[in-house]
């Protein structure tokens, strides 16, 4: 009579697994194939490429230069060829700046450091993402049962209601009224039917363009019975919050970069060497050289100081940014604990009204049995939406200790490790 498992999706929904999904499976594959797995690398590739980008003039540099020329050869010249071409090696390597070069590698640690906290902030986005669609398949399963109930119970009244019109015990109107209501639940469960197949497609969505809707999911193992912090403790752990050490990074790059532009006026010792191929050698052409070559700039016309401030500038502008965000992560921390304290209370009463309904469902069933009176439909209806309930509160907890993990930077208070795969009650 009364449907437990969504048996018309696992027949709809092609599956990729032999068992069912678990949560870990989900996040490995969400973290090879989410869009920001593939943003993260791109944006660690980019700031690989800029610290060599800045680094690169202080590599060794060897080009070849040919040149082509003619020349108006002089009267009684022992040359009398016009061709004067040569083809020149040229190696040039920078000895010494006085400490440009250590603020560019700087700056290019730090935007590297910026990259890796992007990264990081990007892979948490996932894990969130993908957790909270896990989760609402699981509820959307619940949903289902639940309003499956509600429906078998509402056809079986009505049904009872017929039969008894039939023998003139009831009025048309409440055999109406026990139709409507029937109606009523045929529609909640199509409305869960398609939450079921909405929350595959997305969960599916997140874990690879090509992956197809899970018909099962494992419902993993969840440790939610941390010690609640107090607020005031977490404020020194915001400086482990991903976003806020990427805008600090930066801010520091920026610094460093705009130092770096400052010194661009400061001399320079640069090793030249040359090797020479003549198409005309004379006496005093020599086919080799080296040289030690001290480069001073006396001015610029003020390049260095304005690109210097625009630099300065912007990392004003994202310490303003960094302000922002640590009043944000405040807002957030003390929200999340909250939220956190709440749903502890909530399952506290999931948990009283669960064991309440039990009671009350066992009393049901024996005074049914006992052929007395009693709605024991309600009471099984009740039953499975205390159950739903319980477990919105506990996937909703869930997320709110995990969202506090990663504010943070405690990964213990995470409610599930790498080898959460098994199923409990």
């Amino acid at each position: 009579m009364i449907q437990r498992l969504p048996w018309l999706l696992c027949l709809l929904l092609p599956t990729a697994w032999a068992d069912p999904l678990t949560l870990q499976q989900a996040l490995e594959l969400a973290a090879r194939h989410h869009p920001n797995t593939a943003e993260a690398q791109a944006r660690l590739r980019e700031a690989q490429a800029r610290k060599r980008e800045l680094l690169a003039e202080y590599g060794l540099n060897l080009r070849l230069r040919a040149e082509a020329r003619w020349i108006d050869v002089p009267a009684g010249s022992f040359y009398n060829s016009a061709d004067d071409s040569r083809a020149q090696l040229l190696l040039e390597k920078t000895l010494y700046d006085f400490g440009r070069k250590a603020r560019l590698q700087q700056t290019g640690q730090a935007l590297t450091a910026a990259a890796v906290a992007e990264a990081e902030d990007l892979r948490q986005q996932m894990e969130r993402e993908t957790a909270a669609a896990f989760f609402d398949i699981l509820l959307a399963d619940l949903a289902f049962n639940t309003a499956n109930e509600a429906m078998s119970i509402a056809y079986i009244r009505y049904d009872r209601a017929r039969e008894r019109l039939e023998l003139e015990q009831v009025s048309e109107l409440e055999v109406a009224e026990r139709y409507a209501s029937y109606q009523d639940t045929r529609l909640a469960v199509r409305q869960a039917e398609q939450a079921q197949r909405l929350s595959r497609e997305r969960l599916a969505l997140l874990l690879g363009p090509d992956t197809e809707p899970p018909a099962e999911v494992n419902m993993p193992a969840l440790e939610l019975d941390h010690p609640l912090p107090e607020y005031e403790t977490l404020l020194p752990r915001q400086a482990h919050y991903a976003p806020l050490r990427a805008l600090r990074q930066q801010a520091r790059a920026l610094q460093a970069e705009a130092e770096a532009a400052r010194q661009e006026q400061h001399p320079s010792l640069r090793l030249e060497a040359a090797y020479t191929e003549y198409r005309q050698p004379f006496v005093t052409r020599s086919p080799g050289r080296a040289s030690l070559v001290l480069d001073w700039p006396l001015t610029d016309g003020g390049r260095a100081r304005s690109k210097a401030a625009v630099l300065e500038a912007r990392a004003d502008q994202l310490d303003s940014q960094i302000q922002r965000l640590t009043l944000e992560w405040r807002s957030r921390v003390l929200e999340t604990l909250q939220r956190i304290q709440h749903l502890q209370v909530e399952s506290e009463r999931n948990r009283a009204r669960r064991d309440y309904q039990e009671l009350n469902l066992d009393k049901k069933r024996a005074l049914y049995e006992m052929e007395v009176k009693a709605d024991l439909g309600n009471a099984m209806v009740q039953q499975s939406q205390v159950q739903l309930d319980s477990a919105r509160t506990r996937y909703q907890l869930a997320l709110a200790w995990l969202e506090l993990a990663q504010l943070t930077g405690q990964a213990r208070w995470k409610p599930w490790n790498e080898h959460t795969d098994h199923a409990t009650e």
